[in-house]
C-alpha cells in the first residue's frame, strides 16, 4: 500500500509545479500582449509553462539539484517573479488577438474539432491502459528513453553521459523529452505518469493545428489533419503508453506555427507587437529541436523565416531575441555534445569536426540511396509504408507533398516558410543515416523508422488545408475536410478499429474521462472564459485523479515489469525477448535496490529499463571500453572484459548474446559467460540465453585472463 500513500503528496507536488508554471506562463503571455485571448492564448500559456519547466529542470540538473524540493521552490519563485512583474505593469485586459469563443459561436466546426481529438484519444486508451497494468514495453522506451529519465532523476544531474549500449550513440541525442519524464518522476516519486504523458502532446498538437488553420479559415480541416496523423499506425502504435517523443516534436513545431500565424497578416506581415508572441513561438521551436533530431532542419527554417519576416526596423533586435529564446530551450544537449566530443552532432563528420564513433548496430544507409531501386521499393518500402501509414499511404504522401508545393507557389510568405520547412524535413528524412539502415540491399530499419517523416507530413497536411487563391475557398475547405475525415475514419475504424483492448467498458470510459474528456472540458471552458464551469470540471477531474489514480498507481507498482501482470506480453512484442531471459531478469530486478548493474550484449541492453528496479534506484549501464570521444565499444577479449568490469565496479553483471539486427531468433551464446565464469563470480540467474552474475569482489578479477 506504500504507493497509494505516496501518490497523494507526489501528485500534489506535480500539480503544484505544473499549475505554478502554467499560471506563470499565463501572466507572461498577458504581459507580452495584453488582451490576447482565445485558443491561441491558451496555447501560448501551455508553451510558456512547458518552457519554464524545461529551463528550470536544466538549470537544476546542471548543478545536480534536480529533485522535488528544488523544483517546487524554483516553480514558486518563477510564479512570484511573474506575478510581481504583472501587477507592477498595471496592464489592462485590452488589445487584439484571437477573439474568445462564446456559446453563441459554438458551431458545428468547433464541436467536430473536439470530437476528432477525443476520438483519437479513445484510440490511444487501450495501449496506455496496458502500460499502466504491465509497464511500458515499447522498444525505444526500454532501450534509452526511460533509462535516461531514470538516470536524471536518480543522480539529479544531466551533464554526465549514460552508456545504454555499445553499438549506437544514443547518449548524444537531444533529450528534452527524457528530461520532461524525469521531472514528472522526481515530482511524483514514480514513473506512473510516463505512460500517459503523450496524451498532453496529442491535445497540444490538435489545438495547435486548429490555431494554425484559424487565420486562414481552415481551423477544422487543419485540426482533423493533425488528428489523422496521430491516428496512423506509425504514431498510434508507439506514442501512447510509452516515452517515444515523435508526438512531442509535432506538437511543438505546430505550436510555433500557430503562435506565429495568430499574428501574421498576409498583406502587412507581422506587426511590431508580434515580437513577443514570436519569442514564445521560438521557445517552442527550441523545445522541438532539443527533443529530436528530426526537428532540427524544419525548426531552424521556421526560426530563420520568422526572423526574416519581422519588420525591418526591429529585425536585428527581434532576431536576437528569437534566437536566444530558441537557444534557451533547445541548445543544451548540443553544447554538452560539443564539450564531450568537440562536435555538436557527433554522428556526423563535416569540415574539421569528426564524428565520435560508428553506428555498429546497423549499417547506416540513407533512403536516398534506394530511391531509384524498384526491387527495394517492392520488397521493403511499399510493405513498410503500407504497414505504418495504412492502405492510403500513397495518397497521404501525395497530399503532403501537394500541400508543400501549393505553399511554395503561394504569395503568402508565412505559407512559403511553412512549405520550405516541410521540404527541409522531407529532405532530412531522405538523408538520415538510419532511414534505410541494414545490410546492403536489405533496409531492415526502414519500416520502424518511417516515424522520422512525420514532421514533414504534419507540415504538408496543414499546408494543404489552406485554400489556394484561384479556387473557391469554401469549396476547398469542405473538400479537404471530407478528405481527411474519411481517411481518419478509415484509420480509426479500419483493420484495427476502436478496440477496447479486452477491458470492461466502464474501465475504458473512466480512463477516457480522466485522460481526455475532463481535461479537454477544462481547457474548453477556459477558452470560453467560463471560470466557474472550468473550476467545477477541474474539481471533478482532480477527485478522479486522486481516487482512481491512487488505485491505479498501486496496481502499476504491483505489476510493473512483472511476469505476474494480467497484461504481461505473451503473444505480442516483446514476448520473444521476455521468454529469452528479459522477463526473469525484470522479476529479479523488482526486488533489487541501489545495485550497480552492468549489461553485456545487446539483448540485455535493448530491453534494460525493467532492470532499473521498481523504484528506479539501481544504477544500470552497458559494459564496454570507453573512448576519449565519448563513444563506447564492446570488450573484444577476456582481458578487456575484466578491465571493463574493474572500471565499472558492478555488484551484478548481466551477460546476454548480441542480437544481430535486433532479431532475437538469430542470437548465439554470449562469449562473456565463459569469461566471467573464470572470474569466480556467483551465478544468480540463468534463463534461456541470459545469465546474471554476482561479482564476488574486484580482487578476484585480477586472477582472470592472466592478470
Amino acid at each position: 500500500m506504500s504507493e497509494a500513500v505516496d501518490w497523494f503528496p507526489g501528485m500534489l507536488a506535480f500539480l503544484a509545479a505544473a499549475g505554478s508554471l502554467t499560471l506563470s506562463g499565463s501572466l507572461v503571455r498577458r504581459l507580452v500582449h495584453p488582451g490576447w485571448s482565445g485558443p491561441s492564448a491558451l496555447l501560448a500559456d501551455l508553451v510558456l509553462g512547458v518552457s519554464f519547466l524545461f529551463i528550470s529542470a536544466e538549470l537544476l540538473g546542471i548543478f545536480g539539484l534536480l529533485n522535488r524540493p528544488a523544483l517546487l521552490v524554483l516553480a514558486g519563485l518563477i510564479l512570484l517573479v511573474c506575478a510581481s512583474a504583472f501587477w507592477r505593469s498595471g496592464q489592462a485586459a485590452s488589445g487584439t488577438g484571437d477573439s474568445p469563443l462564446t456559446l453563441r459561436r459554438l458551431t458545428v466546426p468547433v464541436a467536430l474539432g473536439l470530437a476528432t481529438l477525443l476520438l483519437v484519444a479513445s484510440q490511444w486508451i487501450p495501449t496506455s491502459l496496458n502500460a499502466l497494468e504491465a509497464g511500458m514495453y515499447g522498444g525505444d522506451t526500454l532501450w534509452y528513453h526511460m533509462p535516461f529519465s531514470a538516470h536524471f532523476a536518480q543522480t539529479g544531474g544531466i551533464t554526465d553521459l549514460l552508456f545504454v549500449d555499445t553499438q549506437y550513440l544514443h547518449w548524444f541525442y537531444p533529450q528534452n523529452s527524457e528530461l520532461f519524464h524525469a521531472a514528472a518522476l522526481v515530482l511524483v516519486g514514480s514513473d506512473v505518469l510516463s505512460p500517459v504523458i503523450n496524451f498532453f502532446w496529442l491535445a497540444l498538437a490538435v489545438l495547435a493545428g486548429w490555431c494554425v488553420g484559424r487565420p486562414y479559415g481552415a481551423a477544422l480541416p487543419a485540426a482533423i489533419s493533425v488528428a489523422l496523423l496521430m491516428s496512423l499506425e506509425v504514431l498510434a502504435a508507439r506514442q501512447p503508453g510509452g516515452a517515444n517523443n515523435d508526438a512531442m516534436v509535432i506538437a511543438l513545431l505546430l505550436s510555433a506555427l500557430a503562435l506565429a500565424a495568430s499574428f501574421w497578416r498576409k498583406d502587412s506581415g507581422f506587426p511590431s507587437r508580434a515580437t513577443g508572441p514570436l519569442v514564445i513561438a521560438s521557445l517552442a521551436i527550441g523545445l522541438a529541436i532539443g527533443t529530436k533530431l528530426t526537428a532540427l532542419a524544419p525548426g531552424l527554417i521556421l526560426l530563420a523565416g520568422f526572423i526574416f519576416m519581422l519588420p525591418r526596423g526591429g529585425r536585428l533586435r527581434g532576431g536576437i531575441l528569437l534566437a536566444l529564446a530558441a537557444a534557451a530551450t533547445g541548445s543544451f544537449w548540443f553544447v554538452r555534445n560539443l564539450i564531450f566530443t568537440g562536435n555538436p552532432l557527433p554522428w556526423l563528420s563535416f569540415g574539421p569536426l569528426e564524428k565520435a564513433g560508428e553506428l555498429t548496430g546497423r549499417e547506416p544507409k540513407p533512403i536516398l540511396d534506394y530511391l531509384a531501386d524498384f526491387n527495394i521499393w517492392s520488397e521493403w518500402f511499399v510493405p513498410g509504408l503500407s504497414d505504418r501509414l495504412g492502405p492510403f499511404w500513397l495518397g497521404l504522401l501525395v497530399c503532403a507533398i501537394a500541400g508543400l508545393v501549393l505553399g511554395l507557389l503561394s504569395r503568402d510568405r508565412l505559407r512559403i516558410v511553412i512549405a520550405v520547412s516541410g521540404f527541409a524535413a522531407l529532405l532530412a528524412y531522405l538523408l538520415i543515416p538510419l532511414g534505410a539502415a541494414g545490410p546492403d540491399g536489405s533496409p531492415t530499419a526502414f519500416a520502424v523508422n518511417i516515424r522520422y517523416i512525420t514532421p514533414a507530413l504534419a507540415l504538408g497536411f496543414i499546408s494543404l488545408t489552406f485554400p489556394p487563391g484561384r479556387i473557391d475557398e469554401r469549396t476547398w475547405r469542405l473538400g479537404v475536410t471530407w478528405l481527411f475525415s474519411l481517411v481518419l475514419a478509415a484509420s480509426l475504424f479500419g483493420s484495427r478499429g476502436l478496440s477496447l483492448g479486452g477491458y470492461p467498458v466502464t474501465t475504458v470510459i473512466l480512463a477516457f474521462a480522466l485522460l481526455a474528456g475532463l481535461p479537454a472540458a477544462v481547457a474548453f471552458f477556459l477558452v470560453l472564459r467560463s471560470r466557474a464551469k472550468a473550476t467545477l470540471v477541474a474539481v471533478i477531474w482532480l477527485v478522479g485523479i486522486f481516487t482512481l489514480g491512487s488505485w491505479q498507481a498501486e496496481r502499476y507498482t504491483d505489476f510493473r515489469y512483472s511476469s505476474e501482470s494480467p497484461r504481461y506480453p505473451t503473444m505480442n512484442y516483446p514476448s520473444l525477448e521476455l521468454q529469452q531471459g528479459i522477463g526473469p531478469l525484470n522479476d529479479l530486478a523488482r526486488d533489487l535496490k541501489g545495485q550497480r548493474i552492468g549489461l553485456s550484449g545487446s539483448l540485455a541492453q535493448y530491453y534494460q529499463y525493467g532492470v532499473w528496479g521498481a523504484d528506479q534506484s539501481n544504477e544500470v549501464e552497458a559494459i564496454g571500453i570507453e573512448a576519449d570521444s565519448g563513444d563506447i565499444r564492446p570488450p573484444a577479449s577476456c582481458g578487456e572484459w575484466v578491465q571493463a568490469l574493474r572500471a565499472g565496479d558492478f555488484d551484478l553483471v548481466v551477460t546476454s548474446p548480441p542480437v544481430p539486427d535486433r532479431d532475437p531468433e538469430t542470437t548465439t551464446t554470449a562469449a562473456e559467460e565463459g569469461w566471467i565464469s573464470q572470474a569466480s563470480a556467483e551465478l544468480v540467474l540463468r534463463r534461456a540465453r541470459l545469465a546474471v552474475w554476482k561479482v564476488n569482489g574486484r580482487s578476484k578479477l585480477f586472477s582472470t585472463c592472466g592478470f
